[in-house]
């Protein structure tokens, strides 16, 4: 696929198809937002693989993988700026909330506390129905299980947004994008969006406390930078994203969705478990060979985009793996950026499909491993 810029305003994407009306070979003008503005022809046929060809028109035909598809109605959440998405804790909560409501047999919520201004800190659970089992261990039947967590830095929207891109569509799409309906079947997800909801509602990193909550947790906590606080596990939000995960002992993985102002790099994903490192690895390759097939940029691919590491000492993702010795991971999403065409949709898009391809590889690891496990039985 190629694009130019014909205005400001505007870009020209080159997708060749057919319409049915006659022999010529048609392409679409899509806007700034990517949104359709009139249909040329012209002659040959190259069919392209784009992901622009699924968000340019709502709800409307376009080309993926050479097979002609009917797209989903999108969420505006891959469109809008951030500030205009979430202006308060309010608009997560009411997002998530919303979900509850129209899918009360799959999304529930628990109230876990409140941080030091009475803002409440809650969980989202959704939850696929039980397998009937009969002769057979009842752990037939349960759903492979992880967290998610958001919003420990509060100024990280796009973590957050990121979150809720992926939620919508696990509810509204689950048939229409790709790995959904396996995830929605097959597992358990137990969200937080916002473990910061003061530095949600500041628009800091810190809590009201002007404490860096990634930095309160005990391993390590002597040795970590930055606004430590006064002693490891000093903040109420800190105890309760513990509490969350002593609820859930059952949970294979942790996720913790940051949003990361590297220049240089797209893709950022730290572990410290050889699994969960090995996994993180196999999805930076994915998302990065993504970004060079499907979006619309001519970037060098002798660049390095890719960045995996260990986690710093105090953070959550540390403590979880090192102190507890469970299996975390942390995603760390781009922002609007040169890389990305400064492209608010594209951004969005590669957000959903790194945090998508990770939750399916978990899932698609820990059936291999059980498959694998009962042979030596």
């Amino acid at each position: 696929m190629t694009t130019q810029s014909t205005s400001d305003n505007d870009f020209l994407v080159y997708n060749d198809f057919f319409d049915g009306s006659n022999d010529d070979i048609h392409s679409m003008i899509l806007d700034g937002s990517n949104r359709y503005i009139q249909k040329v022809s012209g002659n040959g046929l190259n069919i392209d693989n784009s992901i622009l060809n699924s968000i340019a028109n709502n709800n409307s035909i376009y080309i993926e993988n050479g097979y002609l598809k009917n797209s989903p109605v999108l969420s505006n959440l891959y469109y809008f700026d951030e500030n205009h998405i979430i202006r308060s804790i309010n608009d997560v909560y009411d997002f998530f909330d919303k979900l509850v409501s129209e899918f009360p047999f799959y999304v529930n919520r628990v109230d876990r506390g409140v941080d030091a201004l009475g803002n409440h800190i809650y969980e989202y659970a959704f939850t696929p129905p039980p397998k009937r089992v009969q002769g057979v261990a009842i752990s037939y039947s349960l759903p492979t299980k992880i967290t998610i967590m958001a919003g420990i830095h509060g100024s990280e929207r796009a973590a957050i947004i990121n979150l809720m891109i992926f939620c919508y569509n696990l509810c509204h799409n689950p048939n229409g994008l790709e790995n959904y309906s396996k995830i929605r079947s097959s597992m358990q997800l137990i969200v937080v969006p916002a473990i910061n909801p003061s530095g949600v509602n500041s628009r800091n990193r810190v809590n009201s406390n002007g404490v860096d909550l990634n930095r309160n947790f005990p391993t390590e906590w002597s040795n970590a930078d930055g606004s430590k606080g006064d002693s490891p596990l000093s903040e109420l939000e800190s105890r309760i994203a513990l509490d969350i995960f002593n609820a859930h002992p059952d949970s294979l993985c942790n996720l913790s969705l940051h949003g990361h102002g590297l220049e240089k790099q797209l893709f950022w994903m730290g572990s410290h478990k050889e699994w969960t490192l090995r996994l993180s690895n196999k999805v930076l390759n994915e998302v990065l060979a993504f970004y060079h097939d499907q979006m619309p940029f001519d970037t060098d691919k002798s660049l390095t985009l890719n960045y995996l590491s260990n986690n710093t000492a105090g953070t959550l993702d540390r403590h979880l793996q090192i102190g507890l010795n469970k299996s975390s991971i942390l995603l760390e999403f781009s922002g609007v950026n040169e890389l990305l065409g400064n492209n608010i949709v594209c951004s969005r898009v590669l957000g959903e499909v790194m945090l998508k391809k990770t939750i399916f590889e978990i899932l698609e690891t820990h059936q291999q491993s059980l498959i694998l496990k009962s042979f030596t039985n």
